[in-house]
C-alpha cells in the first residue's frame, strides 16, 4: 500500500506568517522558497509517483522543486483546497482570541463549528476525504505519494489516515515546510505514523552555496 508524505507549504511573507491565512492566495517568500528547495533535498532519496497539491500558490510553489527532483508533475486538486476562514482570514490568533474568544475556542475543540462567514474542519474533511481516498485507491503497493495542504487540511486528513476523531485535529502542529509521513502497518491494515514534524533545515553549507547560486544567477 502507498506510503502517504504531508507537506505543509513553506514559509510566506513574514508580515503574515502568523496570521490565519485561509484562502489567502499568498506566494512564498525568499526563505520559503529556500525551504522547498531544501524539503526537495531531504526527499531526494525516496522514489515519489504522485505529487498532488492545494490549488494556492504556496502550496504549488512548495511542491515544485520536489516535482522538479523527482521529474514528476504536481496536481492541483481541488478538494485540497485552505479552509475557509470567513472573519478571521489574516488575522491572529492573538488578536482573534482578544476580540473573539468563545467562538475561537469553540472553533478548535468542536470539528462541527465554523469559522464565522467560514469553514468547520468537518467541512474540510468532507470535500478533501474523498479526493485522499481516491489517490490511495489508485495508487500501487510500494509507491510514495506526496500531498502538499495548508496545515488545517493536513491535521484533518492526519486524522483520516490515523481512525482518529476529527476532535483531535486541532491538538497537531505542522511548521511550515514541514512533513510527516504515515505507512500502512501491514498490507490493508490501518495507517500509522512513522515520522512527524520533520524540517529540513538550511545548514551552514547549504546557505553558502545557495548565496553563492544566487550571486552567479544575478549576472545571467
Amino acid at each position: 500500500m502507498p506510503k502517504l508524505v504531508f507537506i505543509r507549504p513553506s514559509d510566506t511573507d513574514p508580515g503574515i506568517s502568523r496570521q490565519l491565512l485561509g484562502r489567502c492566495d499568498a506566494d512564498l517568500n525568499e526563505e520559503g522558497r529556500r525551504q522547498a528547495e531544501v524539503l526537495a533535498n531531504d526527499l531526494a532519496g525516496w522514489d515519489f509517483s504522485f505529487l498532488a497539491a492545494s490549488p494556492l500558490k504556496r502550496a504549488i510553489a512548495t511542491a515544485m522543486p520536489l516535482g522538479f527532483s523527482q521529474d514528476v508533475s504536481i496536481h492541483p486538486v481541488a478538494g485540497f483546497q485552505a479552509i475557509d476562514m470567513g472573519e478571521w482570514e489574516k488575522k491572529s490568533p492573538e488578536e482573534i482570541r482578544q476580540n473573539d474568544a468563545a467562538r475561537f475556542e469553540r472553533w478548535l475543540t468542536d470539528p462541527g463549528f465554523p469559522a464565522p462567514g467560514g469553514e468547520s474542519i468537518r467541512q474540510v474533511y468532507a470535500r478533501a476525504y474523498p479526493e485522499l481516498a481516491n489517490i490511495v485507491n489508485h495508487a500501487r503497493d510500494g509507491e510514495t505519494i506526496g500531498l502538499t495542504m495548508q496545515e488545517a487540511v493536513c491535521r484533518a486528513m492526519c486524522c483520516a489516515a490515523l481512525d482518529l476523531p476529527l476532535e483531535a485535529a486541532n491538538r497537531f502542529h505542522l511548521d511550515n515546510g514541514a512533513y510527516c509521513v504515515f505507512e500502512r502497518m501491514f498490507p490493508g491494515g490501518p495507517y500509522r505514523m512513522t515520522l512527524w514534524n520533520r524540517l529540513a533545515t538550511l545548514t551552514a553549507e547549504d546557505r553558502e552555496f545557495l548565496a553563492f547560486e544566487d550571486e552567479e544567477l544575478s549576472g545571467v
